[in-house]
C-alpha cells in the first residue's frame, strides 16, 4: 500500500481498502499514538514501509493465524454455535441451517473451519516502534451468528485469539 491508498480520519487515524488471503475491500485502520498530532501525514509516510511489512506478514502466515485460532478451540466454539441453529431432519448428518442460509455439518473439519474464515477489518496501532495489529475475521458459513473473531499479532508477530465481539 502506498500512502495514497490512506485517507486521513480523526484522532490520528487513517483507513484504506487492501485484498487479503484473496479478498477485496478488507478495511485497514491505522492508528498512531498521540505523539503524531499534527504530524499524522508525516507519520504515515515514515511508517507505511512497517504497516506494509505487518500487512504481508499476515498474508504470508494464514496458518500461524489459523493454528491460534484452533488451539483457543475456536473450531469447538464454532460447532457449539451451530448447533444451537435449527437443526434439518432430512440430512444423513447432523446438520444445521445457519442464520445466513447456509447448512453446516457437524462436525465441522479443521479444514472447512479454515477455510471459511476471511477478514472484516485489520486495525494497525503504532504504541512503540513496530506496529500491532487487530484481526477482525468473520466466517463463511457464518457460524457465529454475526460475531466476528478477534486476534491480535503483536510487535514480535506472536499471534493471540481473543475470542468473540459483535
Amino acid at each position: 500500500m502506498n500512502t495514497t491508498d490512506f485517507v486521513k480520519g480523526e484522532f490520528n487515524a487513517f483507513s484504506g481498502k487492501t485484498t487479503v488471503w484473496g479478498r477485496e475491500a478488507v478495511e485497514i485502520y491505522v492508528n498512531f499514538t498521540d505523539d503524531a498530532k499534527g504530524c499524522e501525514d508525516e507519520y504515515l509516510a515514515i511508517n507505511i514501509a512497517l504497516i506494509n511489512n505487518k500487512l504481508e506478514w499476515i498474508e504470508n502466515n494464514r496458518h500461524l493465524i489459523e493454528q491460534a485460532l484452533l488451539d483457543d478451540d475456536m473450531l469447538a466454539m464454532a460447532e457449539d454455535w451451530a448447533s444451537s441453529a435449527e437443526e434439518v431432519e432430512d440430512e444423513e448428518q447432523e446438520c444445521y441451517i445457519m442464520e445466513d442460509g447456509q447448512k453446516v455439518f457437524l462436525p465441522i473439519s479443521e479444514e472447512d473451519f479454515c477455510l471459511s474464515l476471511y477478514f472484516e477489518a485489520i486495525n494497525i496501532s503504532f504504541d512503540g516502534e513496530n506496529p500491532e495489529a487487530e484481526l477482525v475475521l468473520l466466517c463463511n458459513p457464518d457460524y457465529f451468528a454475526g460475531h466476528c473473531i478477534l486476534a491480535t499479532v503483536d510487535a514480535e508477530n506472536r499471534v493471540e485469539c481473543n475470542s468473540l465481539a459483535g
